[in-house]
């Protein structure tokens, strides 16, 4: 949605003595504000309202300066609602799926009830604040998973694991685990030839990709499990 509309929008009058409605120009404010103290490019901002006009979502990506590998996207995202209907959420890091329908997932959701007592750009700063922790801590996973080497036991075990058959969740099916080796032994990319945990986890986020039918919530849970199982002490290393 075009941001002069939404900035325009009427905020509803409270709901009660402690409900605080916030006027949706008042968080795109902030969010852009805080995003810019902390020195980061929004290459882009995306809007959506609800029907009734009282619900926000909106995604705003960030320049990406390669420190993530160029795999992560960095993204912020935001919901709120003056009607009672969600508290106002800040999301960062992971797949951010937000709506105004009430999706609100990524791997940090930082949320408060929109109340008197709520400080929107308090909330935007410590969503930002969590997201710089959060890449920091990124940066150096990943380049843990560069330095992690894998042996061909290592990669059949870890998309074992990742199918569920030595005891883990469900991630994938059998089928998508084939097309991650291949894509894990021919890569698309140059920069994932090194046969290395990064190469493999790659392999996954570049396969799920073109899988038609994975939502935004199991692109995540994908994400995250294979981090887990292929971060130094996970499943294949034991």
């Amino acid at each position: 949605k075009d941001a002069k509309n939404v900035m325009s929008a009427t905020a509803r009058q409270s709901l009660g003595n402690r409900w605080r409605p916030v006027h949706h120009s008042t968080w795109i404010r902030a969010m852009r504000q805080t995003l810019a103290n902390r020195g980061y490019e929004v290459t882009s901002e995306r809007f959506s309202v609800s029907p009734d006009g009282h619900d926000l979502a909106a995604i705003w990506n960030l320049a990406d300066d390669g420190s993530l590998g160029g795999d992560v996207v960095p993204v912020i995202g935001l919901l709120t609602s003056n009607v009672q209907r969600t508290k106002a959420k800040i999301l960062v890091a992971g797949e951010v799926s937000v709506c105004t329908n009430g999706i609100a997932m990524a791997e940090h959701v930082i949320g408060h009830k929109q109340t008197t007592g709520l400080n929107p750009l308090g909330l935007v700063m410590r969503g930002v604040s969590v997201w710089m922790q959060t890449q920091e801590v990124m940066r150096k996973q990943i380049e843990t998973l560069k330095a992690t080497e894998l042996s061909d036991t290592a990669v059949t075990r870890s998309l074992a694991v990742a199918v569920g058959l030595e005891g883990g969740s469900k991630l994938m099916s059998s089928a998508m685990a084939i097309r991650c080796r291949e894509e894990y032994l021919k890569p698309r990319h140059e920069e994932f030839q090194p046969r290395t945990a990064w190469s493999l986890y790659n392999a996954v986020t570049e396969t799920f990709k073109h899988e038609k039918r994975m939502s935004n919530a199991k692109a995540l849970e994908l994400q995250l499990g294979m981090h887990s199982i292929l971060t130094p002490g996970g499943c294949q290393l034991n």
